[in-house]
């Protein structure tokens, strides 16, 4: 799966089960830290596909500068086998740093 059609920078944030592609920021840092705290609830999140999960299934950023997928660049996630939506919402992190922010969602939805 691809998310969106850039290739913006991206990190993962397996605490909070989110994909962080930053849009603008000052420094690499500043998307991390202000997506570590920023509100769920807060944003408008537009629902997205749903992904059929069969056991564990793994996310990460193909464009990275690694040339094999290691444990470090992945976020693996393990829905119980079985589906997971992943919304999308574009938000302003702090002042001079936006991000499109993916979370997964455990879902019912067929």
């Amino acid at each position: 799966m691809v998310l969106d059609d850039e290739p913006l920078r991206t990190t993962i944030m397996e605490s909070r089960s989110l994909v962080v592609q930053w849009i603008r920021s000052p420094s690499e840092e500043e998307p991390r830290r202000h997506a570590s705290e920023f509100d769920l609830d807060s944003a408008v999140w537009c629902k997205g596909p749903v992904l059929e999960c069969k056991g564990s299934s793994a996310v990460m950023d193909a464009a990275g500068p690694e040339d094999e997928a290691t444990a470090e660049c992945m976020f693996v996630f393990d829905p119980g086998g079985g589906e997971v939506r992943v919304d999308s919402a574009e938000v302003a992190l702090a002042p001079r740093c936006a991000a499109k922010v993916h979370r997964l969602v455990p879902s019912t939805v067929p």
